[in-house]
């Protein structure tokens, strides 16, 4: 399991997200993923968890937690990694080899440069991942304290395990992370967790500037 969250500096952060392959399907075949990157510019989980030089990551990446490249139908949009090429443009989504829609659109992330910006020693989370459709759902949790020696801002495993992780649908049945309705730290081992599997996390605070910071397990 993962024995810290760790995060990018704060001059890498998520501005949008897409997804061109909605669940949880263990993609091995690129052409399943449909145009995103190509009608979009928007780049693979993997390409963005593991661009170290870029993200420049706040302690070491726990590797088996980075989706292989092509696994996952998720995609983002990191201002330091990738520019978009237009945010009009339709993408083709897929659900395994079939083509459910043309009409996929990438969405802005939710909380970056939000008017909302947490408080000081208040943080959110936000958790997205594919949906039954071509879409991604996000899970949000406002992590508020009044406690000023709270360096962290509430970004710890425990955290997330207690408020985000457990919210999540039963995807079992396919290859996601299963929510058992019960908090289980099995959603951040190496072989189940949300990173490996193709979700996206952000997390920020008064201090990252109202910008969504990305997350990933770390050792």
């Amino acid at each position: 399991m993962a024995t810290q969250l760790v995060i990018s500096t704060n001059t890498a952060y998520l501005t949008h997200a897409g997804a061109a392959n909605s669940i949880f399907s263990g993609i091995v075949n690129p052409s399943e993923l449909g145009n995103i990157a190509t009608a979009v510019g928007a780049s693979s989980l993997n390409e963005i968890y593991t661009n170290n030089a870029q993200m420049q990551w706040s302690g070491p990446v726990e590797i088996q937690s980075t989706p292989t490249d092509g696994t996952t139908g998720q995609f983002g949009v990191v201002n330091t990694v990738t520019a978009v090429n237009n945010l009009g443009a339709d993408y083709e989504c897929a659900r395994f080899a079939s083509v459910i829609t043309t009409g996929g659109r990438i969405q802005r992330a939710i909380s970056t440069n939000a008017s909302d910006t947490p408080l000081e020693n208040d943080a959110r989370w936000c958790l997205y991942y594919p949906s039954e459709d071509f879409n991604q759902e996000v899970l949000v949790h406002d992590y508020t304290s009044t406690d000023s020696t709270d360096v962290n801002q509430g970004n710890n495993i425990q955290e997330l395990l207690d408020n985000v992780t457990g919210r999540m649908n039963n995807f079992s049945g396919n290859n996601g992370p299963v929510c058992t309705g019960v908090l289980s730290n099995d959603l951040l081992d190496s072989n189940t967790n949300i990173f490996a599997k193709g979700c996206l996390l952000t997390w920020e605070t008064n201090n990252t500037g109202g910008n969504a910071v990305i997350v990933m397990a770390g050792n």
